[in-house]
């Protein structure tokens, strides 16, 4: 790469991260259909086996327990402590620090193999230059 194509590269404006989410979303009946298609169960005993296992890992999830999902990572609850934060109000009144109570979120942490196989995913010109301002 020459020095007039890294300025030019340097000087590109990311798109903000809900506007790099991928459009193409994947449904319960595309992903039914695909296991279908692996194992011959039919669609409806795959849906059924589906929402049973997600019952149950936000069943883990609700009683504190950490669950390892095999081939893709672990799923935790993950308690926010309390924080200050700045309260804008959107322009209406005077900005202030106000107390945000703790809560819990749900964190994901992939297994390093099936990271390491995503990050050595090929990425096209037209990938790369989607994720950039025009």
């Amino acid at each position: 790469m020459d020095h007039k194509t890294k300025l030019i590269m340097e000087k590109r404006k990311l798109k903000s991260a809900s506007a790099r989410r991928p459009k193409n979303k994947a449904t319960l009946v595309s992903i039914a259909k695909e296991v279908s298609l692996e194992t011959g169960f039919n669609i409806g005993d795959v849906k059924i086996v589906y929402r049973a296992i997600c019952k149950a890992i936000k069943n883990r999830m609700w009683n504190d327990q950490s669950v390892i999902i095999p081939f893709l990572g672990t799923m935790m609850p993950f308690l926010k402590p309390t924080r200050k934060a700045l309260a804008l109000y959107g322009g209406r009144k005077a900005s202030e620090v106000i107390q945000v109570p703790p809560k819990w979120i749900i964190h994901f942490v992939p297994m390093r193999n099936a990271k390491k196989e995503f990050a050595g995913k090929s990425v096209s010109k037209e990938q790369e230059d989607f994720i950039y301002e025009s």
